[in-house]
């Protein structure tokens, strides 16, 4: 197929002009459109974790194609007759139409040789259309950080602006470091992301409604989300922390906020929807904030995790209330979960408080005619960060 393709490009200069330039066009611009399908193929999930074998496909393929159509169609530098580049395919036209044809095929190769070879490079960083284009959000993020209600005592020392490590789907951060007074402590910092300063400014647009998700006294930082509109994910995130002063200069703190915008996508869990769909229906407490979600599947079962941000005041009393409380049954909206039954809750080194309970209708008897549960509810609490962890887990009863 190879050799035909050569022998065929190798007479393109064989009939008229027009036929000539038309398969210079066709020759050059195809190899780019295959390249660049090529780089659309190696975005697949299934590519995902599998960088090294698509950069090898592409950097062979940008070599050998345009290596291949230099030397069955020329180049503008090689030597020449009449002023144009390899003058024996063009000497049977008259000088102008000559010229006019090495050029033509002079800037189709440049345009050739940069498409496939761009096309290469952004397989192997994993380079997506937003990285060129960006989107709506991500061009007005920008606006939105320097919508900020900064405290006219900061004093900006750095900022930089990059994605969030993700290349799946659109995303962009902001990292900006402030100098703060010394006496600015963490109190300050929460106090500042739960000012009303960020839905209303007084001095002009504003950043937009957020909520603190959760706060580590220990580490000076918080997390906080953009409230998203009603019914959707959030996808706007702001995160701080507070570092004391440095011995060279005690007067001064530092305060490091990180903005990033993330368009939400459901995973695919690579667990069984029912999983996915059971653990969300759990009756969650109208003040937790969801900030994350997760799967797991082994040889011993599946389970589908949630982590919520919870009040200050929530306790070990709390958790344990509210696995044993009516909502499972008998929720305040949508289907309920299904009647648990609390087994045992322990509290932990480190401020984490556990809790495991049985779904009641997952009992079975199994092939040595013993009674068994198949499914489970675990909660833990960490009282440190203020965060519940929840968790559906479903065994393999085969």
């Amino acid at each position: 197929m190879l050799r035909r393709l050569v022998a065929y490009l190798s007479g393109w200069s064989s009939g008229g002009a027009g036929r000539a330039a038309a398969i210079l066009v066709v020759a050059n611009l195809g190899a780019v459109v295959v390249a660049w399908a090529g780089w659309g193929l190696f975005l697949l999930p299934a590519f995902y974790d599998a960088r090294v074998l698509p950069a090898i496909v592409m950097w062979t393929f940008a070599v050998v194609v345009s290596m291949t159509l230099l030397w069955t169609l020329g180049f503008w530098g090689t030597v020449a007759t009449r002023g144009v580049g390899h003058g024996e395919h063009l000497a049977a036209y008259s000088p102008g139409t000559a010229l006019g044809l090495g050029l033509l095929r002079w800037a189709l190769q440049i345009v050739m040789i940069g498409g496939v070879f761009a096309a290469a490079v952004f397989v192997t960083v994993d380079g997506r259309w937003w990285h060129l284009f960006g989107t709506a959000e991500i061009r007005s993020l920008p606006a939105r950080v320097a919508a900020m209600p900064v405290p006219d005592d900061w004093e900006l020392t750095a900022s930089e602006k990059g994605d969030d490590g993700g290349n799946h789907h659109p995303n962009m951060r902001h990292w900006l470091t402030y100098d703060v007074p010394a006496a600015y402590g963490f109190a300050d910092l929460r106090a500042w992301l739960a000012s009303p300063d960020w839905s209303e400014s007084p001095r002009g647009p504003s950043f937009g409604a957020i909520r603190v998700v959760r706060c580590d006294a220990e580490q000076q930082e918080c997390r906080a989300q953009l409230v998203p509109p009603a019914g959707a994910e959030p996808e706007y995130f702001v995160y701080v922390q507070r570092s004391d002063p440095s011995p060279y200069d005690p007067e001064v703190a530092e305060v490091d906020v990180q903005v990033t915008y993330r368009q939400y996508v459901e995973p695919d869990w690579e667990v069984d929807a029912e999983v996915v769909a059971r653990s969300r229906s759990m009756p969650v407490p109208a003040d937790w904030i969801r900030y994350d979600e997760g799967a797991s599947d082994s040889d011993s079962g599946e389970s589908f995790s949630r982590s919520f941000g919870v009040p200050e005041s929530f306790t070990p009393a709390d958790l344990e209330a509210w696995l044993t409380g009516p909502g499972f049954t008998a929720p305040v909206a949508g289907e309920p979960f299904g009647a648990i039954t609390l087994d045992e809750c322990r509290s932990y080194d480190g401020g984490r408080h556990r809790c495991d309970a049985t779904v009641d209708a997952s009992w079975y008897t199994d092939a040595y005619a013993m009674e068994r549960a198949s499914a489970w509810v675990e909660a833990t609490l960490d009282t440190t960060d203020h965060t519940v962890r929840v968790s559906f887990r479903r065994a393999d009863r085969s």
